[in-house]
């Protein structure tokens, strides 16, 4: 009877060594193959493999679409279509989605904003076959708006599903845009010391110093991400009981408005302004005004700024200083600078949507004349002229849905963490869309990131007193 045992247990124990060894010969059978192919062919195909079984876990995979997003600067053409990082990423994404769907554990129809979103996709498609005279480079933008229209629903969906990760997912966010900000000012610095990493941009006209846009596409994209998430940093440090608070917490917002300034993008500089007086008023104490904490600790945020920043820059190139002060007393004025070409895309874009009003010319067909390209300095003038009055009382409504949905979920929440960051969201979507005047932000991925994140979290917020008092207990 042992006898008959030992050889049991014997025949048990080679299975798991007839296992590996089958893996170990089927490995290198797959190494020498990859080998074969080329080193490039090889690498992609092992970074595909990676990608493809990360996707299945849609946080994971989530997490590297919001590490894409923020280097829209790499781009790649394959054929005539031009794509980024945050593109590919993107499709891994919804491939793991389609897997979260044969389950059954997703529920689109309750993204909120959903069907504006859908319209505003169609009224590009529309406006495209029935008057672009480039059709394939408007069908090209209708299927790009549609990938970051798409980042925002799966942004969504996603992050619902992980309400538990919300604090972790915005100090993530957070994380970002620091070590973003770090990343340009070292550029920065490094440029005057003749050493070239990348992350910045050619100066306006009649300015010398070097603009930061970091590992975006410009520096009016840089300058409107980090002013968007400098909102939700003051808003968790002037918040009551956030825990947000120490020396770290301090530098990094510095540090990233410091990044603002330096980015020398105006309409940044306007909606930082502009995000700090809603946060004065949204973060009020019950029965005050206004929150007096929050405005003191911004004015001595900007004096501080103010006494870094202008003696770095005089420091660096010789009358830097007066060049940023005239750049802030002509902060509404375009008809010098940079604001030459800005008003010149935007004089010829506003001519010929009159041609056609109500459905626009067509996605991204304004004649490429000008360096921008088939951009338009402007994300509504931008609508207007691509889409018409239709397009662009669309994406208003877009704008207007997401704020209101944060503004709910503000007044809803319960956990002072949470609802201070949420009333950073509503101020930076506010300074975003103020910022987007300057460049248009439909075409990047970031800002519909941002959305879907401050809506994911708002909509989680309790909806009742029971759910309420389980959060707060």
């Amino acid at each position: 009877m042992s006898i008959v045992k030992n050889q049991a247990f014997r025949n048990q124990s080679l299975w798991p060594v007839l296992g590996k060894i089958a893996t170990g010969l089927i490995a290198g059978w797959l190494l020498i193959y990859l080998l074969n192919m080329g080193p490039l062919l090889s690498i992609l195909f092992i970074a595909f493999s990676c990608l493809l079984i990360i996707s299945l876990d849609q946080y994971k995979i989530w997490l590297l679409l919001l590490i894409a997003a923020n280097l829209s600067k790499f781009m790649y053409d394959i054929g005539s279509f031009t794509f980024r990082p945050s593109h590919f990423i993107f499709l891994f994404l919804v491939f793991g989605w389609f897997i979260a769907l044969a389950r059954g554990n997703v529920k689109i129809h309750k993204v909120p904003v959903l069907y504006p979103l859908i319209l505003f996709v169609g009224v590009n498609a529309l406006s495209s076959f029935m008057y672009s005279p480039e059709k394939n480079t408007s069908y090209q933008g209708v299927i790009l708006i549609g990938l970051y229209i798409g980042m925002y629903i799966m942004t969504v969906l996603v992050i619902s599903e992980y309400p538990d990760k919300h604090k972790s997912i915005i100090k993530i966010f957070l994380a970002f845009a620091l070590a973003q900000a770090i990343y340009a000012l070292m550029a920065f610095f490094l440029h005057y010391l003749g050493i070239e990493i990348g992350g910045l941009t050619s100066s306006p006209r009649g300015f010398t110093l070097p603009r930061l846009e970091g590992g975006l596409q410009e520096s009016d994209l840089f300058g409107g991400y980090e002013v968007g998430m400098v909102m939700i940093f003051i808003a968790l440090l002037t918040g009551k009981n956030t825990g947000f608070r120490g020396f770290f917490a301090i530098i990094g917002t510095i540090i990233v408005l410091i990044a603002v300034a330096l980015g020398f993008a105006r309409g940044s500089w306007v909606g930082f302004a502009v995000g700090l007086v809603i946060l004065a008023f949204l973060q009020k104490p019950k029965k005050a005004i206004f929150n007096s904490r929050a405005i003191t600790f911004s004015l001595i945020l900007v004096l501080t700024l103010i006494v870094l920043t202008l003696p770095i820059a005089s420091s660096l190139t010789s009358g830097a200083t007066n060049q940023l002060v005239l750049r802030a007393e002509k902060i509404f004025e375009f008809n010098a600078g940079s604001g030459i070409a800005r008003t010149e895309v935007q004089k010829f874009a506003f001519e010929r949507w009159k041609e056609k009003p109500l459905l626009g010319n067509g996605t991204m067909s304004i004649p490429k004349k000008f360096r921008s390209g088939t951009w338009i300095f402007s994300s509504f003038l931008q609508a207007l002229h691509d889409t018409g009055i239709v397009g662009l009382f669309i994406l208003i409504w877009i704008k207007l849905a997401i704020i209101i949905t944060i503004i709910r979920g503000y007044f809803r929440e319960t956990d002072p963490y949470i609802k201070a960051a949420l009333a950073g969201c509503i101020a930076g979507t506010v300074a975003i869309i103020i910022a987007s005047q300057a460049s248009s932000f439909l075409w990047v991925g970031w800002p519909w990131v941002f959305f879907g994140i401050a809506v994911a979290i708002a909509q989680s917020a309790p909806h009742d007193k029971v759910e309420k008092e389980r959060a707060s207990g």
